[in-house]
């Protein structure tokens, strides 16, 4: 990895917390916020061993806590709290909102950081299927993208008529047909929302969607809400359509068909039966005059059938001697493609529209490498164009090739024996014809570097001559630069806000990481800047100011994911920029930025090894940028762990949370620590024992610690908090309620990025800050039409004074993380997705939060 210079306008005051407890304490809160520079404190005496946990008095139980009113853009926003009951889990207790909180929050419009730069969208794109409607071709593609399916416009000459695609919220892989005007994407409804909200029906139904020849959405059909649909084909008579699909049930497969109308009318809503003992289509396409649908099945090896416009069949089933894998039809004629499976070989026969094979025993095309090669087929009405891709050996590797060859009208192969590779490192071949020509597409892990889930879709057009005009391809899947997990401090003069960024995945620098300044009132001072580029992936940082310094740590991991991961930063002054790296080596997975803390010149990194010892690792950061020497808590048992908060406990002296277990849920733990010696206080128990924590995160006022976290131990999702002194004293008997979200889906108690489903909530390690009078939080949570972040005050006292929403939207936002100006002002940053026509991603947006007291 290279580490690019980095911002050097960077300079900072003491620990902001810690400044402005002390002068409210000294009752000048007023006067320190008129003039935040008017007063500083000197560093805190050294803080004796902490004594054992006391145990103070039971808090009494109030009641919960209601839901406020959706925000305005911007808007003074009431938190009423209604009369529910309170808290009923033994042992812990909701905390006491005043009724009507006399809070009031001030959220501002959404800003950007940079302008969007257009390159590969983010995540993979599989399984391309395309029509042709005369003018143009249209693409749709699975996609890691919210929304499960997407597509574009493509022109005949090369042209991306819809740069970051349109969203067509199915689930893939789709087909695609055109009846010569627009067009119509088929697939099932599956988890495909742009806002991550369950379907109104069924999954597993299948739906049509309908596209203008203008790329606008016209309007969507169900096919079928037959049970566990799938496999789904669609062809058009140059009027309407005829969709087939299968349907497992007792055991089998069943083959349907239904009729869909321009208009978007199913007219055969409960589908007509095809076959009921069937194994894979191979496909449906028109001839000019019938539909023909072919499949193949055990015994015998190949049908087909021969349907009128009218959804009549013409012919009953036919035996077909060959198992065919692809189908395509134009204009009286029909080419049929398969793989041998005793063989290398990929063969193809012309068909007559009666199921006649001109070639039984097949023309050899090409060859594949191994069975997880794909196949499919297109016809001009002359010339049939065959493609496929070349499969890979399991256990040996090498690359996927996608290579593609013709037959003429005689059934002689116009390409060199063995086709003719169109490129390499690609899968999952594809073809639109049209009576030039074809449009080939695949899915390309050219940009993938060492992660191959960033296969984007490309194509290559086909002269009638059989040139391939795009030797380098045409990179149709495509969006804005990705952006993901702020993090951000504020330095005295602005904020510092660091991300990952895809802008450079064209370069397979996987994610970098960059940052730029954001001024106390939300408006953009600078450019981006990179901080952390290479091949292998920079994500989840973590921003401390420390003095005229600051500090931006980041998981380094070489292959691509979250596994075998290093820390790794920068040391930013406002004349120099100095690189960091520590010793800490993570194999596991890690969803949380590295622990870092600062105050009183005292900077810590923390977090966990499981390389060799399984347990907590920290080191303390030298006014130069130097790490010192880690330090392990010899007496702790050793146990993994991803979750790892910290906060500046006063003096040399950090507080350490974290929850143990790589993957699992578990119970929040802490110590108290110093790293200029070896100490470390006896450790905390946070939650109870059998807590099932996901995330935790920790702030400090400079006299009280608050550890906050998202539980599921009930099943449901709350944020539950408890306050510890700096000496690791309790300070609460039990932890107590921030907030209870039992309407959002419960995530799993394995932690990993694919158990968070869509509008669940999370709380993330930067999600708490201390504004100099309280303590502020935000989290991600499900809203009414999505992910939305929700936010709460908590006083030094424990008590839940507001909880307010901070987004109110149909897009799907992510966790929040939280900075504070020294004037008590706080900025919210979280990614968000946009499927906006200049976006087509994930965002980093921001929200300045003012916080209005009684």
């Amino acid at each position: 990895m290279s580490v690019a210079p980095g911002i050097l306008r960077l300079g900072a005051p003491l620990a902001l917390a810690t400044c402005l407890l002390a002068c409210a304490a000294e009752g000048h809160s007023d006067a320190l916020r008129a003039d935040p520079d008017s007063a500083r404190i000197a560093k805190p005496a050294r803080i004796a061993e902490p004594a054992r946990i006391a145990e103070p008095a039971r808090i009494a139980e109030p009641a919960r806590i209601a839901e406020p009113a959706p925000i305005g853009t911007p808007a003074l926003i009431d938190t009423p709290v209604s009369d529910a009951d309170p808290a009923s889990d033994p042992g812990e207790t909701a905390a006491l909102v005043p009724d009507p909180s006399p809070y009031t929050v001030a959220v501002s419009p959404e800003s950007r950081l940079d302008a969007p730069v257009l390159g590969p969208a983010t995540g993979a794109q599989r399984s391309p299927a395309a029509a042709f409607n005369g003018t143009v071709h249209f693409v749709a593609w699975s996609d890691a993208r919210p929304g499960g399916v997407w597509g574009s416009r493509v022109t005949t000459s090369g042209q991306l008529l819809d740069p970051v695609g349109i969203p067509l919220s199915l689930s893939g892989p789709v087909d695609v047909a055109s009846n010569g005007d627009g067009f119509l994407v088929v697939g099932r409804a599956g988890n495909g929302s742009l806002t991550g909200a369950n379907p109104a029906s069924g999954a597993n139904e299948v739906v049509a969607v309908r596209v203008s020849a203008s790329g606008v959405i016209l309007g969507r059909t169900t096919v079928t809400t037959a049970p566990d649909a799938f496999n789904v084909g669609v062809a058009s008579n140059g009027a309407d359509y005829l969709v087939a699909w299968q349907s497992f049930q007792s055991n089998r497969n069943y083959l349907f068909r239904s009729r869909i109308t321009a208009a978007g009318a199913n007219l055969d809503p409960s589908g007509y039966l095809v076959d009921d003992h069937m194994r894979d289509t191979a496909g449906i396409s028109f001839d000019g005059t019938n539909y023909i649908i072919a499949w193949n099945n055990a015994s015998p090896a190949g049908r087909m059938v021969v349907v009128n416009p009218a959804n009549n069949l013409i012919t009953q089933t036919t035996s077909l001697s060959v198992l065919p894998e692809a189908l395509s039809c134009q204009a009286g004629a029909c080419v049929v493609a398969w793989m041998q499976t005793q063989s290398p070989n990929v063969r193809a026969s012309r068909m007559t529209p009666a199921g006649v094979l001109l070639d039984p025993a097949g023309v050899v095309v090409g060859a594949r490498e191994y069975e997880d090669s794909t196949l499919a087929a297109g016809h001009d009405g002359a010339n049939a164009v065959i493609t496929w891709s070349t499969g890979i050996y399991p256990d040996v590797g090498g690359p996927d090739r996608v290579m593609y060859s013709r037959l003429d009208p005689s059934g002689a192969v116009l390409n060199p024996v063995g086709g003719v590779t169109l490129t390499d490192d690609a899968t999952q071949a594809a073809v639109s014809s049209t009576p030039s020509g074809a449009l080939f597409l695949w899915s390309d892990q050219r940009h993938g570097g060492i992660r191959d889930d960033l296969a984007s879709i490309y194509g290559a057009r086909l002269t009638a001559a059989g040139a391939v005009l795009d030797a380098e391809g045409l990179l149709v899947s495509q969006s804005a630069n990705a952006q993901h997990d702020p993090a951000l401090a504020f330095d005295g003069e602005s904020f510092v806000l660091a991300w990952g960024d895809e802008r450079d995945v064209s370069e397979q620098h996987d994610q970098d990481l960059y940052a730029l300044h954001v001024s106390p009132s939300g408006s953009l001072l600078d450019a981006a800047t990179p901080l952390g580029i290479g091949n292998q992936r920079q994500s989840l940082p973590r921003v401390v100011q420390s003095g005229a310094s600051t500090l931006v740590t980041w998981w380094d991991c070489e292959d691509g994911g979250f596994l075998d991961c290093e820390i790794a930063g920068k040391h930013l002054t406002p004349s120099a920029s100095t690189d960091m790296s520590f010793p800490f080596h993570l194999q596991n997975v890690s969803h949380t930025p590295p622990a870092l803390s600062a105050g009183d010149g005292s900077v810590t990194v923390n977090a966990f090894i499981d390389t060799l010892i399984d347990m907590p690792i920290g080191a303390e950061v030298g006014p130069d940028g130097v790490p010192g020497t880690p330090i392990y808590p010899g007496d702790f048992p050793p146990v993994a762990s991803t979750r790892v908060a910290s906060a500046h406990a006063g003096g040399p002296f950090h507080l350490v949370a974290w929850i143990p277990g790589t993957y699992a849920s578990g119970p929040v733990n802490a110590v108290v620590s110093i790293f200029n010696g070896d100490y470390f206080s006896g450790l905390l128990p946070i939650s109870a024992p059998t807590a099932q924590a996901r995330s935790v995160a920790v702030a400090s006022s400079g006299d009280t610690l608050l550890v906050a976290w998202h539980d599921i131990t009930t099943g449901a999702s709350r944020i539950l908090a408890r306050r510890v002194s700096p000496d690791g004293i309790l300070l609460d008997a039990d932890p107590f309620v921030v907030a209870e979200h039992p309407e959002c889906p419960a995530p799993a108690t394995t932690y990993n990025a694919q158990s968070y489903p869509a509008n669940a909530v999370d709380l993330g390690a930067n999600g708490l800050v201390f504004d100099g009078q309280r303590f502020v939080l935000a989290w991600k949570a499900c809203g009414d039409a999505s992910d939305d972040v929700t936010g709460a005050l908590i006083g030094t006292d424990g008590v839940v004074q507001a909880r307010f929403p901070v987004t109110s939207d149909a897009h799907r936002d992510g966790t929040p993380s939280l900075a504070v100006t020294d004037a008590g002002a706080v900025l919210a940053a979280y990614a968000a997705f946009r499927a906006a026509p200049d976006l087509g991603t994930w965002r980093v947006l921001t929200r300045r939060l003012d916080i209005v007291a009684p």
